[in-house]
């Protein structure tokens, strides 16, 4: 199952860095939406490489450590192609924000270890993974620039295959079975 995640991964960076637009898109309402997806993709990015930089250090078992490692990884060089079109796109760049409640979510992520440390991440990971599926879900079809489209697509690919592995993981290595994403 690993196997197949990474072919998917590989494909959605090789796409990432391949969709390039040849012009800035037209000025006027077809782009408040790319601009406001690509900000919250940017910040979604950052907190996304924040949480599996945690999990690839912290991580007990080595799947986890992996795919945190190959999340870093697809995670930076999106996020670069996001600035790219931002900056190409609308002449400036988006600053990451992490929110104070993240940055409280990391902190605590910090402060566990072993068997606790791990229901956790797994569970803000596919918690995190699962509003970037509901975000690209609701909007893509909005979205102006095709690259856009292209990336996001591809994303909610990844992240809900990457979804179903973290909850079989929650599954077989802590026993944890059902639990509601939207209060851990």
């Amino acid at each position: 199952m690993l196997r197949k995640l990474r072919t998917v991964v590989s494909n959605s960076r090789a796409l990432a860095g391949a969709v390039l637009a040849d012009e800035p898109a037209p000025i006027g309402p077809p782009t408040t939406n790319d601009k406001e997806e690509l900000s919250f993709f940017i910040d979604h990015h950052t907190m996304t490489i924040e949480l599996a930089t945690i999990g690839a250090k912290k991580a007990v078992h080595g799947d986890l450590k992996v795919l945190c490692g190959e999340m870093i990884e697809r995670f930076r060089n999106e996020r670069d192609s996001l600035h790219e079109w931002f900056e190409r796109w609308y002449a400036q760049d988006h600053e990451p924000e992490v929110t104070e409640d993240q940055h409280l979510v990391i902190e605590t992520l910090i402060s566990l270890d072993g068997h606790e440390f791990e229901v956790e991440i797994l569970k803000k990971l596919i918690r995190h993974h699962a509003a970037g599926v509901a975000r690209g879900t609701e909007n893509t079809w909005k979205s102006y620039h095709g690259e856009l489209r292209q990336l996001t697509r591809n994303a909610i690919s990844v992240w809900s295959r990457e979804v179903c592995i973290m909850q079989q993981w929650l599954c077989r290595w802590h026993q944890v079975g059902e639990w509601d994403s939207k209060k851990s």
